[in-house]
């Protein structure tokens, strides 16, 4: 399952947002206005391939965000 969130000005992720999604293989958060991610954001993601996360205003990212993360 692809989710495509790409170019939609999203400032902020709840933290259990993608919880009960463990079947996303891609999610693309691409060109908009994240500044945070909370470490836990892609825990349950098991699944998981690919994230995208290019032109969001990022400057770091939390230790550990992709620990969870054996197939990315």
């Amino acid at each position: 399952i692809n989710l495509n969130l790409g170019f939609n000005l999203i400032k902020k992720l709840d933290t259990r947002l993608f919880e009960k999604s463990i079947y996303l293989k891609v999610i693309n958060l691409n060109t908009n206005q994240l500044t945070y991610l909370d470490k836990n954001i892609f825990k349950y993601q098991i699944n998981l391939k690919s994230i995208d996360l290019k032109n969001n205003y990022l400057k770091l990212l939390p230790a550990g965000l992709f620990s969870k993360l054996d197939i990315l």
